[in-house]
């Protein structure tokens, strides 16, 4: 099984420098809804028998740009919620916003939409779902932050399948 997995293009949204919390909160409203700069990408490879995309429409549009097959968008692949920490007038810059919104998803804070464990199964959920299908070549386009999640779950899977056979070449081994 081979399984591409691609982040979106990247998204046409104004910055601000500095916003309260009131206001990073209709920036990532605004950033969800917002389109792609689409570009000429060149996969290397692009005999992918099944396309899955998040169903945010930056995803969407990535897949249908630099995908040739069938693409199924699903709510598995959603970037991972974010929400300020607090609710406050102060100013903070945009990127401080977002850090903080991901450790504070890293320790399930409440502040947060979807808890860790939440995403672990959601993510654990879909790849079960995928590993699963008849089809061998598969892309995923999806977000920045549920990649590095994503990729995560893969060296898990990964080093089980190792584990896996280390001990049945174990149980074969015949030498005394």
């Amino acid at each position: 099984m081979r399984i591409g997995l691609v982040r979106h293009f990247e998204v046409i949204h104004s910055s601000q420098k500095v916003v309260t919390s009131g206001e990073f909160k209709e920036w990532v409203r605004q950033y969800d809804i917002a389109d792609v700069r689409q570009i000429p990408v060149d996969l290397c490879y692009n005999n992918w028998d099944l396309c899955f995309s998040s169903d945010l429409q930056r995803a969407l549009q990535t897949a249908q740009n630099i995908s040739k097959c069938k693409i199924v968008t699903t709510d598995l692949l959603r970037e991972v919620p974010i929400s300020p920490i607090l609710d406050t007038n102060l100013r903070l810059p945009v990127p401080l916003w977002l850090s903080l919104g991901r450790m504070a998803w890293l320790f399930s804070h409440h502040s947060q939409p979807e808890k860790r464990i939440q995403t672990g199964k959601r993510i654990n959920d879909f790849l079960t779902q995928i590993m699963s299908l008849r089809e061998s070549n598969i892309l995923l386009v999806t977000h920045g932050f549920l990649m590095f999640i994503i990729t995560g779950f893969f060296s898990i899977i990964l080093a089980e399948v190792f584990r896996q056979a280390v001990i049945v070449k174990e149980e074969n081994d015949l030498t005394i």
